[in-house]
């Protein structure tokens, strides 16, 4: 714990990656009214995924070993603040697209802020590892924090804020967010000399590391379409307002992280259990509510899914934990794609 700010580390980190994590979703809000102003369905699923993309890319860079180590040991708080340094430029871009449209120049930030959230996931995600309750930290401010920023967002929106006026409520948050967490140098044990001890870099089994990376990618695949293509879907329902598409991903994504917090003390039978019911009755609740055009209930639908996936998500990662950042680099590039190829899938599946 340091004087200046009364957090400990694994707060700051938690707060770092909480708020890079929620920024990302500030734009969702939008994204169904940018495709009605370009006329192509094909808009959202670009803006959404391009971020998404640029996130694997960067978690590749993290996946080799040597350079995973050499980034940690120059201190994770270091290198997490040029991260977020980075998202603020990328959120900079955001604000300075034109409206109405602007699509290109949202690309550009999309790109920008992706990178950033990729590199900083799996770093934040390594450095909450050796904490009892790490894993379930990491995915509530991964899964919970996104949920809160859609949610903002469109509480923004729905008030009458531009759409430059609420990014640019989400830009003033990352640079404080760095300032706050550029001084940590270990999550949990401090390590002699300022260094943060090198990432345990035994190699995962190979069998083991492809189905956690498998369970990841389904359980973000559900979570991508409720935090781009849905929302839409859903909005249409209440005549397209923006605050309800915000609400859709804001509603989704806190059940998600909420679940794994609440569960976290249960055995893991049971919450596996759990989350198997509520997938399938979210399903089920999903379907019947959309083909009905029953807002209500296709907002249950979206809860229960986002709770299934949050304790399925945060399941891969906890299995990955023990094996540092490489293991976890690959997981989480997993879940990414898990956000990018059904999103894509989309429009062309839904005519």
């Amino acid at each position: 714990m340091t004087a200046a700010t009364g957090l400990t580390p694994v707060a700051r980190l938690t707060v770092a990656l909480a708020v890079a994590s929620a920024y990302s979703a500030f734009p969702s809000a939008f994204y169904h009214l940018v495709q009605e102003q370009t006329g192509s369905r094909w808009t959202t699923a670009v803006l959404f995924t391009v971020h998404g993309v640029a996130q694997v890319a960067a978690m590749t860079v993290l996946t080799r070993g040597r350079l995973a180590a050499r980034v940690t040991a120059l201190g994770t708080g270091r290198a997490v603040a040029v991260l977020l340094v980075v998202d603020a430029l990328g959120a900079a871009v955001l604000v300075a697209a034109p409206a109405p449209g602007g699509a290109a120049v949202l690309l550009a930030g999309r790109v920008l802020t992706g990178l950033a959230l990729g590199g900083l996931t799996p770093l934040v995600t390594a450095g909450l590892a050796g904490h009892p309750r790490g894993t379930e930290l990491a995915t509530v401010a991964i899964l919970g924090a996104v949920g809160v920023g859609s949610l903002l967002a469109g509480l923004l929106a729905g008030a009458g804020w531009s759409r430059a006026g609420v990014l640019a409520v989400g830009l003033v948050a990352l640079p404080a967010a760095a300032w706050l967490v550029r001084g940590v140098r270990g999550a949990v044990v401090p390590a002699p000399a300022d260094r943060l001890p090198l990432p345990d870099l035994r190699p995962a089994p190979s069998r083991r590391l492809a189905s956690w990376v498998l369970l990841a990618f389904a359980c973000n695949g559900v979570l991508g379409l409720f935090c781009s293509t849905l929302p839409g879907v859903v909005a249409a329902l209440a005549q397209g307002a923006s605050l309800v598409a915000g609400a859709t991903t804001g509603l989704v994504m806190i059940s998600a992280g909420v679940a794994r917090l609440v569960l976290g003390r249960l055995p893991a039978r049971p919450v596996r259990m759990l989350a198997v019911a509520a997938a399938a009755g979210g399903t089920v609740v999903e379907a019947l509510a959309l083909s009905a055009d029953h807002l209500a209930g296709a907002l249950v639908g979206a809860a229960l899914l986002g709770a299934a996936a949050g304790i399925g998500f945060d399941t891969a990662l906890r299995l990955a934990g023990p094996h540092g950042v490489p293991a976890l680099a690959r997981v989480q590039r997993g879940g990414q794609l898990g956000l990018v190829l059904p999103v894509l899938a989309y429009p062309v599946v839904a005519r």
